[in-house]
């Protein structure tokens, strides 16, 4: 929590008033240098004397009194007594006064209406503190703010007031807001812009950003160390913020260090018995656990306890935060009574001051399930967990509406997954809870897996179906800052271009955060974000089953703490699921990544892919099988298709290419498999727009001439491993073109769209692809993994976003050094594909090489082309797992478009039927039937 600190909101300019008498401004001269100086008492006794002589001489209700009422409240806030009923009735009094005489919406009236916000916050009138904060944010954004500096007061108080409230998303926008008119007004090396970079760093950490909240308090810190001395009240909460900072990022003997220079400082100040010496003994005890001292930390926070309850009593969020701590510590210390009564004091603050949707009080009640498992008390571990873990989704799920989509990625995981992982164990390794356990577990992943990937999908869609303008202006703002950044990315040099990637990723990320909040007030529909079991059970077709892989870690007694992936099978009609162990994470990533490397030596030399390239295969192909689909079977009865949810590494499988038997492989014998995105992807859309015609691109002119940019709005694609993606050349394609024609004749209504040579640029495919049925894309793709060291350099400037680091190469690649700012690059990134409206769009198909990889997210998949393209609203994306060979890819895109369009099959049955008439013309003909020729194209979407 941020550690509210008093603001001197006067200046004698606004006490000399017309109605202030000399002795006023006299003693007003006096009691600002007390402060300055730490002499909090003093300054309140002259304050209160200053106050009753005001009031004598000019009226109990004058705007005089109502500014010596403030400044009394900040006395009193420097005293520790924030929330003291006096404290209170002093800037009740204030707002009134101000209220009556300057009227609400004055400047100095939402001021002081903030401070007493905070008062009200910290004396756990919440309710009361909320209204305030609610009606001066909507002032806010009407647009009639005061200016600054008091805007930046404002924005900044706000932003600490949506901290507090558990909503961080929005906080940071308050707080960028702030932060941004505090460098212009007072510049960037100023204490009012150091106050500011505060908020900043606190609202960082909770969103998950803990490199930018270190860099944001670090620079707070200097300036105040700079400008103020290391004695100072705000230099000594730098120390203490900074701490916070290190002890995230494990550095705990340097957060220890700044700890004791804080704790030394402030009760040089204060005196040791003051209640805000308990914030510096709190946040050591972390230091001192992290560094191995547990003793010290349990007296350091039993003090900060004593000092908590004495000053602030039981019922405070502060005390709770504390309570909380101790728990953890009992916990860790296995002393498990204690533990349990100090978490369930701290539940029952929480619950009556923030409120059983914060944060704290979330955190808390996954903590108190992990107490009750090391009990033995199961059946309440369960509730507890799954209870908290729903509790985290819905959070998540409302708190990313607000966010950039790499900033939703972050917020919340940790918490969320520990409540989770807890109660997936649960329902694993203790089989007495039942049936019902194993439902209610599958219902929170299903809520859970692909949360981000919704909210962004759920964005782009209602640009196209809302005619609000400034949506639209935000959308096709963020349109072109997606280009700019991709153009950064691949195309620029110099010395500058980290700085300006960074700039570009900050524009970027404020666009979509803007984007977010303003289509939450404009939506509609939200049945998507509340699927659950019953809707997938519903919509399983007959004789299938729903197979979900998901990744724990199994932190109960009957098993180290080690990351498992385990899974869910439910056949059609059965009411209760299976769940069952797979295999631990790092022995399921061995398995596949020695597979996989077999794959490679195929692509690496496709003429020496014959019958021992074939047997080395199969044998690290079985030891995946006999991991990854042997122990399913034996639950998977007579289903006749199988769907698969992935999770990790399993992202790049295809299954159907396992081996079985003495020759054969599973496409053949097992059921007809299809992979999911998510569970949810079962269940149809209430409305969908439906497509119409084909959309074929490929052989683009990599080195023809590049077009303008239109006002307003052998392998293919093999780069090699770790090139610097904007030197990298690409090669013709003229087979292609042979492809797309034969696709083309397929198509049964007339006059398909064909894009080659110069028209397959980036702007004929945007243009192009919205409204139609298929698109159909064959050239190189681009992919680099974040082990790459050019990527690492540029991905740390562009904030760790893997989706411009895949893509598509189009018309002009090959000339984007020397394309000219209104010119197209020819590199369509999958940030910018992200960015289109292809909502009605049936199938992408991708031929081309590793056209399905990327960085692979718990939760959220694969950050890549395929991922770019589900946001964008495409339904089912085809794409390959590694490169291809150019006959094999185009007879088995003409068997595969043979099967949809003339044979009119599913989505499922196209697939496979394509895959299995390439392995067979392999076999009939003598030739090798290694996988790497017939099974690198999946497809991940809807089946049908």
């Amino acid at each position: 929590m941020i550690g509210r600190l008093p603001v001197v909101l006067l200046s004698f300019a606004a006490l000399a008033h017309e109605q202030a008498t000399e002795f006023t401004r006299a003693r007003f001269e006096v009691i600002v240098p007390l402060l300055r100086q730490n002499r909090y008492a003093e300054a309140e006794q002259l304050t209160r004397d200053l106050l009753a002589r005001a009031e004598a001489q000019v009226g109990p209700e004058s705007l005089e009194v109502g500014r010596i009422l403030t400044l009394l409240t900040d006395c009193r806030f420097r005293l520790g007594h924030r929330e003291d009923p006096e404290t209170v009735g002093y800037i009740e009094r204030a707002v009134r006064i101000k209220t009556q005489t300057l009227g609400a919406d004055h400047d100095e009236t939402v001021q002081t209406s903030l401070v007493l916000a905070a008062a009200l916050h910290n004396a756990a009138r919440v309710a009361e503190a909320r209204a305030i904060y609610e009606r001066i944010l909507a002032k806010l954004e009407s647009g009639a703010t005061v200016q600054s500096p008091r805007a930046i007061e404002i924005l900044n108080e706000v932003a600490v007031q949506l901290y507090e409230a558990g909503e961080h998303g929005r906080a940071r926008v308050f707080a960028e807001r702030a932060l941004e008119r505090a460098e212009r007004l007072y510049g960037p090396e100023r204490p009012e812009t150091a106050h500011v970079l505060s908020t900043m760093g606190f609202v960082l950490q909770a969103a998950g950003d803990l490199g930018g909240a270190r860099t944001a308090l670090e620079r707070a810190l200097r300036i105040r160390e700079t400008k103020l001395g290391a004695e100072n009240r705000l230099t000594i909460a730098s120390y203490n913020n900074l701490g916070i900072a290190l002890v995230n990022e494990n550095q705990f003997a340097e957060a220890l260090r700044l700890y004791e220079k804080a704790n030394a400082a402030r009760e040089k100040i204060l005196g040791p018995e003051h209640p805000d010496n308990a914030i510096g003994l709190h946040n050591m005890a972390d230091a001192l656990t992290g560094v191995g001292d547990v003793a010290a930390a349990r007296s350091a926070l039993e003090r900060a306890l004593a000092l908590r309850l004495r000053k602030l009593g039981e019922i405070h969020v502060l005390t709770g935060t504390t309570l909380s701590r101790l728990a953890a510590l009992n916990l860790s210390q296995s002393q498990l009574d204690a533990a349990l009564t100090y978490v369930g004091r701290a539940i029952d603050v929480f619950r009556r001051t923030v409120g059983p949707s914060h944060p704290y009080y979330l955190q808390a009640k996954a903590l108190r399930a992990k107490i009750l498992a090391r009990l033995g008390r199961t059946t309440a571990a369960f509730g507890e967990s799954v209870a908290a873990a729903r509790q985290w989704t819905e959070h998540i799920r409302l708190t990313a509406q607000t966010m950039a989509e790499r900033q939703a990625l972050t917020y919340g995981l940790s918490d969320q997954l520990t409540a989770a992982e807890l109660a997936t164990a649960l329902a694993l390794d203790q089989p007495e809870l039942g049936g019902a356990a194993r439902r209610e577990v599958w219902d929170h992943w299903i809520r859970a897996r692909a949360l981000v990937l919704d909210e962004m999908t759920a964005r782009q869609r209602l640009v196209g179906r809302d005619a609000d303008p400034e949506l639209a202006r935000l959308h096709w703002g963020l349109v072109d800052e997606r280009r700019r950044l991709a153009r950064l990315v691949l195309s620029a040099g110099g010395e500058n271009t980290a700085e300006r990637i960074a700039e570009a990723m900050r524009r970027k990320d404020r666009l979509e955060r803007d984007l977010g909040d303003r289509s939450v007030t404009l939506r509609r529909d939200l049945r998507r974000g509340q699927i659950g079991f019953a809707d997938v059970a519903a919509q399983l077709p007959p004789r299938s089953a729903l197979v979900a892989f998901v990744r724990f870690r199994r932190d109960v007694p009957a098993a180290p703490k080690r990351a498992w992936v385990a899974a869910f099978v439910l056949l059609s009609g059965e009411e209760e699921p299976v769940l069952l162990p797979v295999a631990e994470e790092s022995e399921l990533e061995a398995l596949v990544r020695d597979w996989r490397s077999r794959i490679a030596m195929a692509a690496s030399d496709p003429l020496r892919a014959g019958k021992r390239a074939e047997a080395l295969m199969r044998a690290t192909g079985e030891r995946l099988r006999r991991k990854i689909w042997d122990p399913l079977a034996l639950y998977l009865g007579r289903a006749e298709r199988v769907f698969l949810v992935p999770e990790g590494a399993l992202h790049l499988v295809n299954f159907a290419a396992l081996p079985t038997g003495t020759d054969r492989y599973l496409i053949e014998s097992g059921p007809l498999l299809h992979t999911l995105s998510a569970e949810r992807d079962l269940v149809p859309p209430e409305s969908l727009r439906r497509g119409s015609n084909l959309l074929a691109l490929a052989n683009p002119a990599f080195s023809g001439p590049s077009p303008r940019r239109p006002p307003g709005a052998a392998l293919r694609g093999a780069t090699p491993a770790c090139a610097d993606l904007r030197q990298v050349r690409f090669g013709p394609l003229p087979a292609t073109a042979g492809e797309v024609r034969e696709i083309a004749r397929l198509w049964p209504d007339a006059n398909p769209t064909v894009l080659s040579g110069a028209q397959a640029s980036e702007t004929e495919f945007r243009a192009q692809a919205p409204g139609k049925r298929i698109v159909h894309v064959a050239t190189h793709g681009f992919f680099q993994g974040e082990q790459c060291g050019a990527s690492r350099l540029v991905g740390e400037a562009a904030g760790q976003s893997p989706l411009v680091f895949s893509g598509l190469a189009l018309a002009g690649a090959n000339r984007r050094q020397t394309a000219k700012e209104d010119e197209e690059d020819g590199m369509l990134t999958a940030e910018e594909i992200a960015g289109l409206d292809l909502e009605g769009v049936e199938w992408v198909v991708l031929s081309g090489c590793d056209t399905g990889l990327g960085q692979i997210r718990s939760r959220d998949g694969v950050f890549g082309m395929r991922r770019a393209f589900q946001t964008a609203g495409a339904a089912t994306v085809i794409m390959s797992l590694w490169p291809v060979e150019d006959r094999a890819a185009r007879d088995w895109m003409r068997a595969l478009y043979a099967n949809r369009l003339s044979r009119r099959l599913s989505t499922a049955e196209a697939l496979r039927e394509a895959g299995r008439s390439a392995l067979q013309a392999r076999r009939q003909s003598g030739r090798s039937t290694h996988p790497f020729f017939w099974a690198a194209f999946v497809g991940a979407g809807d089946w049908r």
